[in-house]
């Protein structure tokens, strides 16, 4: 597949693929969390969910409503 697309190897590919700018960028992970820390946060999190009402399949269909129109034969 190197062949193919013209690259020696996966880093020439890699090199060609993406930006130069992408990797100056330095990533600072973040220090390390206990289990415990992690779920809690995570419970928190959780709690400010709301839960909602879905109404996908309930009888919604891609068809054009035909309202009943009532005419009064009586009016001019």
């Amino acid at each position: 597949m190197l062949q193919v697309i013209g690259a020696s190897s996966i880093d020439e590919l890699i090199q060609q693929t993406i930006p130069s700018d992408i990797f100056s960028v330095v990533v600072q992970p973040r220090p390390a969390q206990s289990e415990v820390e992690f779920l809690t946060k995570l419970g928190r999190s959780a709690h400010k969910n709301t839960l909602n009402k879905s109404y996908i399949g309930m009888g919604y269909y891609g068809w054009i409503l035909q309202r009943h129109i009532t005419y009064d034969w009586n009016q001019p």
